[in-house]
């Protein structure tokens, strides 16, 4: 659909409008990106099938790591934004250890004849499990998987739950890394990020227990931008670090959830970045000159880019003599990685990354070249509010002016660009919400989209007034059908729009919905659906086909329906 310019914006200031009505002021592009390239689900059985096609195309040299998510913790930290919670008891663990176990079971086949380069053991904290069943766990995972001889094998811990018997454990079973969570050795910082139990003293046993246990590359991450801190207490802490018997240090920005942005900086994303950059920007020459008067070398160049100080995400220090695997996990994106347990993340080269929720569902988006370029935009936009015309054509290989050229010349007639002299493109406003704005320029393509969530979100605004009278009685007009039958878990209809008798599960926040179709029962999957008050839409997904055994794709009607939660 051709839209002129002045539509456009137009158009993008009405979505604006509608987003923040939905979503409040979250300008985080992660959440603009999935909007437009949706997730979908995928089971077990379709993950294994894309991974054996990719190992039956991929080159000799591509190069597949293995990542294992233990998602729980002794408490949650404020800051934290993985996806793990405070452990209730062992008996958790236990099961957690056996559904692994299950996992590996389950894919053992898949990567037969393959080996892993790198493993990941991350979290959470993986310390947390004992030794009993961290051996059971191990021993289960060397017997179900090859790995390449002599590359890196990391495990995570945490000060609190590591003991030298689990390090001697680690250590025999060929993991050359331990990685500390330390985040700080300031007691005042660490108490009031919900982190109080940890003393410089467990640090330091733990660190003294790793070099006992004859680990050579121990690393510990720090946080600069953790509430309470300052550039006085952040140099302090940092020079502690650099003074312990450790191979590297990374020291990690702090990205905020919107829970600890409501704590402590009023709800206000602008307000943290402003707060970080100060932070960063008054402390970088004497981080620097630290590192250097106590013989380390900082490996990420863009430390001394005030600009692009969030750019890599990371800043790593090495002392000076220690010499890095070549091959180490997490630090080159041509690796695809098979990561197995709750919340961990996968990437399949080329093809897809994937997230695993608890109970065996796995929400993917499929990686093209194009989105890939729009996933780099919005980072860039959002983070460092300027895109750099070099990175862009060393990462893509294209030139980012004559790729984007439409869109480049929008922005130009309403004079939203502010510079485009040199290698970066500057926009005239650094706001967030802004900032969300000239995405949509980039994102232009897909206008049909925009349109119909403001037709959608008006329908919704009308639907959600009725609802309040109506309290949690179902319309027939969202459904558009005859209800024939109401429970307070389903209901069933007679849908005018496919013509089909469909039941809909209803619960507060998730959707299950199956079409009763005229094709075998076997070959139409029950589809979970994120709760969503969007009305009737097509959903494309992976049907096994029993008789060609392989899976094809499928365009399926889904109905969502809107429910108050309960």
């Amino acid at each position: 659909m051709n839209i002129n310019s002045k539509n456009s914006l137009t158009l993008y200031k009405d979505f604006l409008k509608e987003w923040e009505k939905e979503h409040g002021h979250a300008y985080g592009y992660s959440d603009l990106f999935d909007f437009f390239f949706p997730i979908k689900e995928y089971t077990s059985k379709s993950i294994q099938l894309i991974w054996r096609e990719f190992i039956k195309s991929k080159k000799k040299s591509d190069k597949i790591d293995l990542y294992i998510n233990i998602p729980f913790c002794f408490q949650k930290c404020d800051y934290c934004i993985t996806g793990s919670h405070k452990l209730k008891n062992s008996n958790e663990l236990k099961e957690y250890v056996d559904y692994l176990i299950g996992n590996f079971s389950s894919f053992k086949k898949t990567f037969s004849n393959i080996k892993f380069t790198n493993l990941y053991i991350g979290g959470g904290t993986p310390s947390i499990l004992s030794k009993k069943l961290l051996n059971k766990l191990l021993s289960k995972l060397f017997s179900s998987f090859n790995f390449e001889k002599d590359t890196e094998r990391t495990c995570e811990l945490n000060p609190i739950n590591s003991s030298f018997n689990k390090l001697c454990l680690l250590k025999k079973n060929g993991f050359s890394r331990v990685s500390f969570g330390i985040q700080s050795f300031n007691q005042k910082v660490l108490s009031l990020n919900n982190r109080g139990y940890q003393t410089n003293q467990l640090a330091k046993k733990a660190i003294i227990d790793a070099n006992k246990a004859g680990f050579k590359n121990i690393n510990i991450d720090l946080i600069i931008g953790l509430y309470g801190d300052n550039k006085k207490s952040f140099l302090k802490s940092l020079n502690k670090a650099l003074n312990l018997d450790i191979a590297t240090i990374s020291l990690y920005p702090l990205q905020p959830k919107t829970s600890y942005l409501d704590k402590f900086f009023d709800s206000d994303k602008e307000k943290f970045i402003n707060f970080l950059k100060d932070l960063i920007n008054s402390s970088q020459k004497e981080i620097i000159q630290i590192a250097k008067n106590n013989k380390w070398d900082f490996e990420s160049k863009l430390i001394t880019d005030k600009d692009t100080f969030i750019k890599n995400g990371c800043w790593q220090f090495v002392k000076k003599n220690f010499i890095k695997p070549v091959d180490h996990y997490g630090t080159d994106d041509s690796n695809s990685v098979f990561g197995i347990g709750h919340y961990s993340i996968s990437s399949i080269k080329s093809t897809m990354r994937y997230y695993t929720e608890p109970g065996q569902t796995y929400l993917g988006i499929p990686q093209t070249r194009t989105s890939k370029m729009l996933y780099y935009i919005s980072k860039n936009l959002t983070i460092e509010r300027y895109i750099s015309k070099r990175d862009f054509k060393n990462t893509f290989g294209l030139s980012f002016l004559r790729k984007f050229e439409k869109s480049i010349h929008q922005l130009k007639k309403f004079n939203i660009i502010k510079s485009n002299s040199g290698d970066k493109i500057y926009f005239k406003s650094t706001k967030l919400n802004e900032i969300f704005l000239y995405l949509l320029f980039f994102l232009g393509k897909e206008n049909d989209k925009l349109i119909f969530y403001k037709k959608t979100m008006k329908k919704i605004n009308k639907e959600k007034t009725n609802k309040k009278k109506q309290g949690n009685v179902i319309s027939e007009n969202v459904l558009d059908g005859n209800i024939i039958e109401k429970k307070k878990t389903f209901i069933n209809i007679n849908s005018k729009k496919t013509n089909k008798k469909i039941k809909v599960f209803l619960t507060p926040k998730t959707i299950y919905s199956k079409l009763e179709m005229s094709l075998p029962s076997k070959s139409v999957s029950e589809t979970k659906i994120k709760w969503s008050d969007v009305n009737i839409y097509d959903e494309v997904s992976l049907i096994m086909d029993e008789d060609k055994k392989k899976y094809v794709e499928e365009v399926r009607q889904i109905i969502i329906v809107s429910r108050e939660d309960e």
